[in-house]
């Protein structure tokens, strides 16, 4: 694996925690997850081989769930690896990658935008305003502190579940 696959599996695992994480204590999370359709499975490529790090999420239980599964509701896949480096190291935002045509997104736009969403406000709570500034739209106010997210994210890496 190439260092910037390695760093895209990394971040996806973390903002996969974070989201896991956050899905039970933060509010905003909780909303968004409560319009997301139950079942839904959502899915963040880094690029379109079938060997490039992937997120496979379903909405379960008003939770993000970590599934295995090639059926998908919502799916992105970056065009390239250094596309999505650029995204998941805070180089450009998602907003920017969308304009720059820098992933496809196949699926309801609408679902689509309830998940970024998501990502956006997780991203808030795990990084500093410094950063959050320059790569979201809008930064949200954190509902714990950011320490308490991070110390959290080891006990949240439950396995992948066989869906379908």
């Amino acid at each position: 694996m190439q260092f910037k696959e390695f760093v895209c599996s990394a971040v996806m695992e973390v903002l996969y925690r974070a989201v896991h994480v956050l899905s039970s204590s933060d509010s905003r999370i909780m909303k968004e997850v409560a319009t997301l359709d139950h079942g839904a499975v959502y899915s963040i490529a880094a690029s379109p081989s079938p060997k490039s790090p992937r997120l496979t999420v379903m909405v379960k239980d008003g939770m993000i769930e970590k599934v295995k599964t090639d059926k998908y509701d919502v799916e992105i896949i970056f065009k390239s690896i250094p596309a999505a480096f650029r995204v998941f190291t805070g180089q450009m935002s998602v907003a920017g990658a969308y304009a720059a045509h820098a992933f496809y997104l196949s699926g309801s736009i609408n679902a689509a935008m309830g998940f970024v969403r998501i990502v956006d406000i997780a991203e808030s709570c795990l990084f500093p305003k410094l950063i959050t500034r320059r790569i979201l739209t809008k930064v949200y106010r954190r509902e714990e502190p950011m320490l308490l997210t991070y110390i959290k994210l080891p006990f949240y890496g439950k396995k992948a579940q066989q869906k379908g």
